[in-house]
């Protein structure tokens, strides 16, 4: 169903990314095969939502916090320890 999706040009959030107002961290696997072309779809929806941060790993499959916790959880953790005042 995501292959489909994203086959057909699917936009999940229908072009509204620019209206993010709070902190997001997109992560992802350079080996993901559910998602194809991952890096240069995380690196358009990145530049499109202001102050986005982005973990693109070398190793792990779809998705990356499932199939690389060692990776995933030390990033996240680090991400939403700079928002918790």
């Amino acid at each position: 169903m995501l292959l489909y999706f994203a086959d057909q040009g699917g936009d999940w959030l229908k072009g509204r990314l620019h209206e993010i107002q709070c902190p997001v961290l997109l992560t992802a696997s350079k080996l993901d095969d559910a998602l194809p072309q991952v890096v240069e779809q995380v690196s358009r929806m990145s530049e499109q939502i202001a102050g986005c941060q982005v973990f693109l790993n070398n190793s792990g499959r779809y998705p990356l916090m499932w199939s690389s916790p060692p990776d995933f959880r030390p990033i996240s953790d680090y991400f939403l320890k700079t928002f918790s005042g």
